[in-house]
This record gives C-alpha cells, sequence and structure tokens, in this order.
C-alpha cells in the first residue's frame, strides 16, 4: 500500500509531460516493467513519444509479427528508429503495417530478416518518404525490383547495406543511384553480379558517397 501512496505522489506532483520525459530514457524492458505498475503509468509508459528508438534484438526469438503490428499501432507517427536484426520469424505482412502506421521512420534494421523480400521494399517506399538508412544485410529474397520501388519512394536514403542479396544485379543498383543520390555509404559484399557498370552509376549519380563495400563483388579497381 505504500508503493501506491507513493506513486499516487508522483502522478499528482509530477506533470505528465516531466513523467513522460522520464520515462523516454528506459530502455523497453524498462517500460514494459513500468505498463505493469498501473492503469495510469501502463498509459504513460506506453505513450507513443517513448517509443521512438526501438531495438529488439535482444528479443529476435521471441519476436513475432503479431508484436511488431502492435508496436507499430502503439508508436505510429513517433518511431524514428527501428532495429529487427536477427527476427528470422518477421515476414512482409508485418513490415507492410509498420510502413502504414508509422511514415516518419528514418532508420530502419532488417539484418538476417530472411522472410523479406521485395514485398516489404514497396510498402516502405509508398509510406515511408523519410526513409534514411536502410540495412537489408542478409535479406535473400530482395531483388531489382526492391531497389527500383526504393528509388522511387525515398529520395533522402542515405546509408543501405545490401550485403549478401545475391539476387541483386547492376540494373537495380543503377535505379537506385538515380533515384537516391544523397547516398553516403553502399555496402554490398557477397552481391557477385555486381560488375563496373554499378560502380560507375554511383559515382555517376551520387557525388555525396563515402563509404562503399564490394567485397567478393565482380568490380576492378579501375573503376575507382
Amino acid at each position: 500500500w505504500v508503493f501506491h501512496d507513493d506513486e499516487a505522489q508522483i502522478n499528482k506532483k509530477l506533470p505528465k509531460e516531466l513523467l513522460l520525459r522520464i520515462l523516454s530514457y528506459l530502455d523497453v524492458v524498462s517500460l514494459c516493467r513500468c505498463a505493469q505498475v498501473s492503469k495510469a503509468w501502463n498509459v504513460l509508459a506506453l505513450d507513443g513519444s517513448n517509443w521512438q528508438r526501438i531495438d529488439l534484438f535482444d528479443f529476435q526469438r521471441d519476436v513475432e509479427g503479431p508484436v511488431i503490428e502492435n508496436i507499430s499501432r502503439r508508436c505510429g507517427g513517433f518511431l524514428r528508429q527501428l532495429s529487427l536484426r536477427g527476427c528470422q520469424s518477421i515476414g512482409n505482412n508485418s513490415m507492410r503495417t509498420l510502413a502504414q502506421s508509422c511514415p516518419n521512420i528514418e532508420e530502419l534494421n532488417l539484418s538476417q530478416c530472411k522472410k523479406i523480400s521485395d514485398v516489404t521494399c514497396a510498402s516502405l517506399s509508398s509510406h515511408c518518404p523519410k526513409l534514411q538508412r536502410l540495412n537489408l544485410d542478409s535479406c535473400p529474397e530482395v531483388t531489382d525490383l526492391a531497389l527500383k520501388d526504393l528509388s522511387d519512394g525515398c529520395p533522402l536514403l542515405t546509408h543501405i547495406n545490401l550485403s549478401w542479396c545475391e539476387l541483386l544485379t547492376d540494373n537495380g543498383v543503377e535505379a537506385l543511384a538515380r533515384g537516391c543520390p544523397e547516398l553516403r555509404s553502399f555496402l554490398s559484399k557477397g552481391c557477385r553480379q555486381l560488375t563496373d557498370r554499378a560502380i560507375k552509376c554511383l559515382a555517376r549519380y551520387c557525388p555525396n558517397l563515402e563509404a562503399i563495400n564490394l567485397h567478393e563483388c565482380r568490380v576492378f579497381i579501375q573503376c575507382f
């Protein structure tokens, strides 16, 4: 009972804005624990403003589609950064909900999400024009169509990791370079179908390019 009295005093003495500010420094686990304290704290802890940056790597084995869909709806336009690295149960349907619910997302890590395909990139293109950083490392179903969609709808893209997306070809890279001239980092380790032509397109259309990884690509040094 003393605990509940203390909680009531905190709720009365501190304005909602300050409580939300305090909660914004907590990680996902701590926020979930706070949400179980009381109805009032549940509302505060699950407020979308506290969920602007989420990293679920530590829960990769437990995270499934419905979890991401619920988080997406809860966060809405507040979500800016999301890492689903290693969450292999996540598929295109969940990512469609994410894209539709969180149009202001700027950074998305889907590394090793092996069920992700071009469909997800089409959703991002349609709903997430502010996307700047995208990691698709080891997403084997991603093809040139994904890069074409990203070039059409995500012109602010500055960093992209396509390592081990082995279906990609020069055509996809050219489309990306033409539509995303702000690119500064292009990682394509293990994309064995890429040749000199892809790199020439990046050099031509992306003048701000600072970092590039071509390990195990069929590219010759004279391209640079």
